[in-house]
């Protein structure tokens, strides 16, 4: 049994899962309060806090923390504490997706990957590191694409940093993507985590290894960000367009939608009221264009269509 519960603890930052057209909340403002045992960050971020449901015995030292007095702006910040529980090294993490213990097959407690059909170009966000005993915290994130041929999803780019250094204060990360394939992905996973290698087949986490982010968002490119992770869904369909482009969000309010060209610049902008909005492109030029839905300046959300006369 601890054997078993050692890979199912390591494993929770390795396989990360997400069903939804973006990812979310990336600014840590919104959390959950779950069972009066914890709080996870809202919509689809998936923690390890579950675990405190298991050990009841041995209260865990680690896991994911709504930070309150230690932020770069806003109210809220994510703080992820690593450490030890019956003896076992906990890696903790916030990950875009769910987490169920399968006890019986660990590798089905996960589901990879969420819709997503942009192309960032970077990674951006602030972060703060406290390692412990040289530990290694890891932040990334992969885009990725189902291969029919094969049965499995091939890696079209990649973002990532990780360091053991101690980093005292607010650092603002730029990870440029690194782009394998000139194809348009259909999904994508992020990953914060304060220990690398507490996945196989290392098994090693630092009691209190402490991870601060917060404000993490994808760069487009000449200045336009959208959300990493956004709980207001939009769907942008067909995609690529040739006529006619649909933006189909769940309610009513009022809020504003821009569309750039991929050189950054502003190309269209129009009141966005309804459940569907539905624009003529015809005269767009073919190419990759950047969008985002923004309420009162802030983005709500964001990504990229593409148009193929």
């Amino acid at each position: 049994m601890k054997i078993l519960f050692t890979a199912v603890l390591s494993m929770l930052f390795v396989c990360i899962s997400v069903y939804s057209q973006d990812l979310q909340n990336a600014d840590f403002e919104e959390w959950d309060d779950v069972n009066g045992l914890y709080e996870e960050p809202s919509g689809y971020w998936s923690t390890n806090n579950l675990l405190l449901d298991i050990f009841t015995a041995s209260t865990p030292s680690a896991f994911v923390f709504k930070e309150e007095s230690d932020v770069v702006n806003g109210t809220f910040a994510a703080r992820i504490v690593s450490g030890v529980s019956s003896g076992l090294p906990i890696g903790a993490y916030i990950g875009v997706g769910n987490f169920a213990i399968n006890i019986n097959d660990p590798i089905k407690s996960y589901q990879t990957g969420t819709p997503y059909t942009g192309k960032p170009s970077k990674l951006v966000g602030y972060y703060k590191y406290f390692p412990v005993n040289n530990d290694i915290c890891d932040i990334y994130t992969y885009l990725t694409k189902f291969n029919p041929v094969t049965g499995q999803r091939d890696s079209i780019a990649y973002a990532g940093y990780n360091t053991a250094e101690t980093v005292t204060d607010y650092t603002l990360l730029e990870l440029d993507f690194e782009y394998y394939q000139d194809v348009t992905p259909d999904s994508m996973f992020t990953v914060f985590t304060s220990s690398k290698n507490a996945a196989p087949p290392f098994y090693v986490a630092g009691n209190g290894s402490t991870l601060f982010v917060d404000n993490f968002m994808f760069d487009f490119g000449t200045g336009i960000y959208a959300p990493i992770a956004s709980a207001y869904d939009v769907n942008v369909f067909p995609n690529p367009s040739t006529e006619l482009l649909n933006f189909e969000k769940q309610d009513s309010k009022q809020v504003e939608l821009i569309i750039y060209s991929v050189d950054g610049k502003k190309i269209h902008t129009e009141t966005f009221s309804n459940q569907k909005l539905t624009i003529d492109v015809i005269n767009f030029p073919s190419g990759l264009y950047h969008y985002q839905i923004i309420e009162n300046k802030r983005v709500l959300n964001g990504g990229s269509f593409e148009i193929a006369h």
